[in-house]
């Protein structure tokens, strides 16, 4: 069994495992991740045979890339074949990093995602920035040894059921008013109310879409604001597990996949609406939707996780005027170089957003600080739905209009896939075309009556 992750590195870039293996300590020693790597091997053993063991169980590979690396004979003989065949053919996921620049290109390495952009190899960084790497490789690792194994690529989620109920469950705990009121109107025994929650749970996952719409719509009527409000909670977290489309359930298990193992991917749903890709984030996240109730009731809602989305207070209050200029100027971009002033405009809306827009930091500085910002807003976000498993990730979504050419669409690319390695915490999601939606979004109409927010 595959349940261990092997780090395939150049004794000539010890320094660098050594950072890697101390930012790894706390997660060894509280057993949430297994890695392996040479220094492991005793005296007296047989360290080729202790090498080919530790191969053949790991999970995931994680290589320090370096010239020295690409130029070891032992490496390119007995590593890299047989890690590179088990990814292909047994579900291994390869981490690489660039230590420094080297020909990568010219391997099969080059076939592969690299973790962290090899144009900034983590040779040339600070300690403390590398620092920040070595901690999303960790985060990243131990999100592989929590999705299990698997034997092809639909990763089979064995407890996804229970993380709705205790989704449900947790948002019935604000209004016992609520929970009762459902009760009746689902004819179930009430009991003690913990129990009464975990029925209320049950029957709501068993409830077809529409009508649950139907029924949170009436049994809002008589409730307190606070009541109201638990009901839409209650509509939101069951959406995401609830029977979906096949592209949709694709989507979201890429986005989830990709989270694990390359952060720094821009992905292309299938979905052509905002609507629907709140749906794919959340089901991805295994948390509630965070739809809010548009300002025009005849549009279909978006979500708050959505970026960009209004800050608070400030000369643009509702975002729309940075939002105008930030998306025509994304679709006028037609060479393929990046522009330093369009990251810039993103990059100073996410720092009023996320830290002190008023603490003087130099550039490297500034996208360390703003990462922090969203990784602990996130982590504020996750634990509201405690005790289920739940993450929380920002999305930025880019629409593609009818007609757009290749060079335009792939300077967007571009331009895309350099913020995402400037914030690998936040998922950049392309639109697919627009195409007829009607029949699609009739049932989230009612949804927007639902929404108290």
């Amino acid at each position: 069994m595959r349940d261990s992750i092997f780090i395939s590195y150049s004794h000539l870039d010890k320094k660098f495992l050594d950072e890697f293996q101390t930012m790894l300590a706390p997660m060894q020693r509280n057993d949430a991740i297994r890695a392996w790597a040479d220094t492991r091997i005793k005296a007296g053993a047989k360290w080729q045979d202790e090498i080919s063991q530790a191969m053949a169980k790991a999970k995931a590979a994680v290589m320090l890339v370096s010239p020295e690396f690409l130029a070891s004979d032992f490496i390119a003989k007995h590593e890299l074949p047989p890690l590179l065949k088990a990814a292909e053919e047994d579900g291994l996921t390869v981490f690489w990093v660039c230590i420094s620049p080297c020909l990568y290109k010219q391997t099969e390495i080059g076939d592969y995602q690299a973790f962290h952009p090899p144009t900034d190899p983590l040779g040339k960084m600070s300690k403390i920035k590398r620092g920040d790497v070595w901690m999303r490789l960790c985060e990243a690792l131990k999100e592989v040894e929590s999705i299990g194994p698997s034997d092809d690529d639909n990763v089979i989620e064995p407890d996804l059921r229970k993380t709705a109920q205790d989704l449900i469950v947790v948002i019935l705990q604000q209004s016992d008013a609520a929970t009762l009121r459902l009760a009746d109107r689902f004819d179930l025994d009430k009991g003690q109310i913990v129990e009464c929650r975990r029925r209320v749970a049950e029957k709501t996952l068993n409830t077809p879409l529409e009508e649950l719409f139907e029924i949170g719509l009436e049994e809002q009527q008589g409730l307190d604001r606070e009541g109201a409000n638990v009901i839409s909670r209650l509509v939101q977290a069951t959406l995401p597990f609830l029977n979906a489309s096949e592209d949709a359930e694709a989507d979201a298990l890429a986005i989830r996949k990709a989270h694990a193992t390359v952060p720094n991917t821009l992905h292309e749903l299938h979905a052509s609406h905002k609507t629907f890709a709140e749906l794919i984030m959340a089901k991805a996240n295994r948390r509630p939707t965070t739809y809010l109730r548009p300002r025009n009731p005849n549009e279909f809602p978006g979500s708050d996780a959505c970026l960009p989305y209004p800050p608070e207070g400030g000369r643009d209050p509702d975002g729309l005027q940075f939002k105008k200029d930030f998306t025509e100027e994304l679709a006028q971009k037609l060479e393929p170089l990046i522009d330093n002033q369009f990251k810039d405009k993103f990059t100073q809306y996410l720092r009023g957003r996320f830290t002190d827009p008023n603490n003087p930091l130099a550039n490297d500085a500034l996208i360390y600080w703003i990462n922090d910002g969203l990784r602990r807003d996130a982590n504020r976000r996750k634990r509201q739905y405690l005790p289920a498993r739940c993450d929380f990730s920002y999305y930025f979504l880019v629409e593609t209009p009818l007609g757009l050419d290749k060079a335009s669409r792939a300077a967007q690319d571009a331009i895309l896939l350099d913020l995402t390695a400037r914030f690998p915490d936040i998922a950049f999601l392309r639109l697919a075309p627009p195409d007829s939606l009607l029949l699609e979004l009739r049932p989230y109409s009612q949804l927007i009556d639902l929404l108290c927010t």
